[in-house]
């Protein structure tokens, strides 16, 4: 794979042997992402008011409770998302092999915290997010 310059900005992320300047998630994206978000929300509500349903014991990822594979595949797409916005070459296939249980929290999280997904105290906004092609172009 020819690696080229990010077009957006980001956070350096080290996913298996490669690092990824992963960028926020644009609007379409976060559109496109709605139904993925809710499942997951809905998943994790389950998963902490019913432990074990549809999942192993003992399976569980931090701050997710138990996780199924209908969660994996929707923590895959999250990552895939923004991490293809750079890298438009790479397959959810590859990004497979690349995330772990270990990265997966950190990337998701930086994911949504760049994105301004995170819920709570709103994230501070720099200025260098507001301008430029890395605020209105795919």
């Amino acid at each position: 794979m020819t690696e080229t310059a990010p077009r957006f900005d980001g956070e350096r992320l080290k996913l298996g042997d490669r690092e990824f300047v992963v960028p926020p998630l644009n609007w379409r994206r976060i559109r496109k992402l709605i139904p993925v978000f809710n499942r997951m929300e809905q998943a994790k509500a389950a998963s902490q008011s019913a432990p074990g349903v549809d999942a192993a014991p003992g399976f569980s990822m931090p701050g997710m409770g138990k996780i199924t594979d209908a969660m994996l595949t929707d923590f895959i797409t999250v990552i895939y998302e923004a991490v293809s916005r750079n890298y438009p070459e790479i397959t959810q296939d590859e990004l497979e092999d690349l995330v772990d249980l270990v990265n997966a929290p950190k990337v998701y999280m930086s994911i949504m915290g760049l994105s301004g997904l995170l819920q709570g105290e709103p994230m501070p906004v720099e200025e260098k997010t507001l301008i430029g092609e890395s605020s209105t172009l795919a």
